[in-house]
């Protein structure tokens, strides 16, 4: 797990994010199941790409691509959004991308984050827990809050 880092989504990822997207795990644990059309997917990503309320990231070890995080923005704070590639999950790199992402939001002078999971999503729930993020609600319908002060 040596030579981690993120860098920035470019517009070459669309496709790879599409892949990700539509992974059955990941539409699982996605507050909307059902999978995503190619031109869904475009539309998302170019305007997610535009935003200025919005950064995205791939997870890199070396020149292998392992994962997306995603902080949407709302003044002084951000929610998270990631996903770890099938053959790397259970490795760690759950931990690592949200380790990396806090750095990010730290270097934007942002004071929290927060994250929304599905209450099944035993390996987010953990990766959250694990890095001191609070647990903001009861269990809602179906997710459940996480918040951390930077």
């Amino acid at each position: 797990m040596e030579n981690l880092y993120l860098r920035p989504v470019f517009s070459d990822d669309c496709v790879l994010l599409y892949q990700w997207a539509n992974d059955t795990m990941v539409r699982q644990n996605s507050f909307t199941a059902d999978e995503i059309t190619y031109e869904e997917h475009v539309k998302w990503f170019d305007g997610k790409r535009n935003s200025k309320e919005c950064k995205m990231f791939i997870l890199m070890s070396g020149n292998c691509p392992i994962g997306q995080i995603r902080l949407d923005y709302n003044d002084n704070s951000a929610i998270i959004s990631y996903s770890i590639a099938k053959k790397y999950r259970g490795k760690g790199y759950g931990n690592i991308i949200i380790q990396l992402i806090e750095e990010k939001a730290r270097e934007d002078g942002l004071d929290y984050l927060y994250a929304s999971v599905k209450s099944g999503n035993i390996s987010s729930i953990k990766i959250f827990e694990s890095n001191l993020y609070s647990r903001t609600n009861q269990q809602a319908e179906d997710h459940l809050t996480y918040t951390k002060k930077l």
